[in-house]
């Protein structure tokens, strides 16, 4: 059955789109985004076409197991670019009437994902960090009101979001019925299980889960109930450990209707003092380090016996101050990770670890191994950590982790060999054999699959080239387009004679061919230089 024709803004849903994909999406598609900017005009006009027609055919949704902590994973959603421009046009479409609807309890009650008023503007979403910090902020200025505080938290969240409540929702602000049906479509062949669940790792998602929890918000503010709200992280305070009881109560009962429940083992009633600790964490800690940093300079050198203190005149020299900056955050890294025996803490590790790699510091880098093992939900920053301060054993420490047995996690392999990929290395021979062992593995998933075969495309020999060859002409589709750019270093008449074949095959094949002669040119501007 086709999908009822319609217009959306898929101008304005591209410019969302590509300044937040690379840093939302779980899996950043290699060339992709560059291969649409060669043919922006064409692409969006195929898709505008299709949705007038009423011919457009959502793909399925992929499935990336991300490491999330204590051994677990969570689902990470992979979504076509040509799905996610359309999920960004259709809830761009709504985002008018979804601001009014929810507007009342941006940084009132709700403090994810704020909404920007301004809502043709391309960035719809305000200031994450500052969204979180509010929260903090605002719950510990609220406890100096009240006794006692729910703490809960909504589990499985994403995953259990009612498809079928969640459409009637939005028909119920006025959203048109072209609109609302086929976005239903599209999150039902999302839906990891029938009629349940939103795609992880894209704003459009964020800003339908803000809907999905709007009446729960106002069911608790009519109950008279006091109480803030980030994403799936819930806090309703109260006067008493009895009310406190209650608005559990009445919150499970507001959730079950909505097919959802709390996660029973972080839903706790905490006392006001314990519920300071525990909402602040481990920021006093992070404070107590940026007092020190912020501390008088002269005062700073005079602590740490860096100049004489019976001098009537002092000077500021600025490079000793670095060093005792530098001097308290190894200290600070020190005391909490490598040698003190505290409970990793991420936002702890995550602070100091771009405080170091602000400075180019690599204190830091003989405990990434460590990370690599314990904790992989912490790619991400160990590998920022890592660029940023230019580690010169960074390639033997991935290469250590990737050709252990530890390396169990396909995101994490993801993860590594993809940052391998946006580095000038020469791997050696251990390393290529691992990763050429992931790229031609038949059960390895699409997406581990694109960044090994792009790096065995880059580094491997001629029997390699000859194998991603006959992979190419036995593939279609996207993963055609994908391994045609792997086989840039293919002998060109050879090459160009198979661009040639399948340059009509798929919709990005002809700007393949663009792409892979501008890094021709590009090779011969160095050779020339040279």
């Amino acid at each position: 059955m086709p999908h009822p024709a319609l217009t959306l803004n898929l101008r304005l849903a591209w410019e969302r789109m590509r300044n937040e994909v690379p840093d939302r999406a779980f899996v950043r598609c290699m060339h992709e985004l560059e291969l649409i900017k060669l043919n922006l005009g064409g692409w969006l006009d195929d898709i505008d076409n299709k949705l007038k027609t009423g011919t457009y055919v959502f793909g399925n949704m992929s499935i990336c197991n991300v490491p999330k902590g204590r051994y677990l994973v969570r689902p990470g959603s992979i979504l076509t670019l040509e799905d996610t421009l359309v999920y960004y046009g259709l809830v761009g479409s709504a985002f008018e009437k979804i601001y009014d609807l929810i507007g009342w309890s941006q940084d009132r009650v709700d403090y994810s994902y704020r909404l920007n008023g301004a809502q043709q503007k391309s960035e719809w979403i305000l200031n994450r960090f500052k969204g979180w910090e509010n929260f903090r902020v605002k719950s510990v200025a609220k406890l100096q009101k009240y006794s006692h505080v729910v703490v809960a938290d909504i589990a499985g969240y994403y995953e259990n979001i009612d498809l079928s409540i969640l459409g009637s929702q939005l028909r119920s602000l006025g959203i048109s019925a072209g609109e609302c049906d086929l976005l239903s479509r599209a999150l039902n062949r999302w839906a990891s299980t029938s009629g349940r669940g939103l795609p992880q790792g894209c704003i459009p998602s964020d800003i339908l889960a803000k809907v999905y929890m709007d009446p729960i918000d106002k069911a608790l503010a009519n109950m008279g109930y006091d109480h803030y709200r980030y994403v799936d992280d819930i806090r309703i305070f109260c006067d008493s450990e009895q009310e406190a009881k209650k608005a559990v109560i009445a919150l499970t009962v507001l959730l079950r209707e909505k097919g959802l429940s709390l996660q029973s083992a972080k839903t706790k009633i905490y006392h006001k003092h314990d519920a300071v600790k525990k909402i602040e964490a481990i920021q006093p800690i992070i404070i107590d380090i940026i007092n020190k940093l912020k501390k008088d300079p002269v005062e700073l050198l005079l602590a740490n016996g860096s100049v004489d203190d019976s001098s009537q005149d002092v000077e500021e020299d600025e490079e000793d101050i670095n060093k005792v900056h530098i001097r308290i955050i190894k200290e600070a890294f020190d005391t909490f990770f490598t040698k003190g025996d505290y409970p990793f803490d991420k936002s702890l590790f995550r602070f100091l670890m771009k405080r170091l790699y602000q400075e180019k510091d690599d204190h830091a880098a003989h405990y990434c191994d460590f990370v690599f093992l314990m904790h992989p939900e912490e790619m991400h920053t160990v590998l920022t950590y890592l660029t940023e301060v230019d580690y010169g054993n960074s390639l033997s420490l991935i290469e250590e982790f990737l050709c252990s047995n530890n390396s169990v996690y396909e995101y994490q392999n993801y993860q590594l060999v993809e940052w391998l990929n946006n580095r000038s290395i020469i791997p050696t021979a251990r390393l290529l054999a691992r990763v050429r062992q992931l790229a031609f593995d038949s059960s390895s998933p699409e997406y581990l699959s694109a960044v090994t075969t792009e790096f065995v495309g880059r580094h491997g020999n001629a029997a390699d080239l000859d194998r991603l060859e006959q992979m190419c002409k036995a593939s279609n589709g996207l993963v055609q387009t994908k391994l045609m750019c792997t086989l840039a270093r293919l002998e060109k008449s050879r090459r160009n004679g198979l661009f040639r074949r399948l340059e009509d095959a798929f919709f990005h094949n002809k700007s393949v061919i663009a792409y892979v002669a501008n890094m021709d040119n590009l090779t011969l501007k160095v050779k020339r230089k040279k």
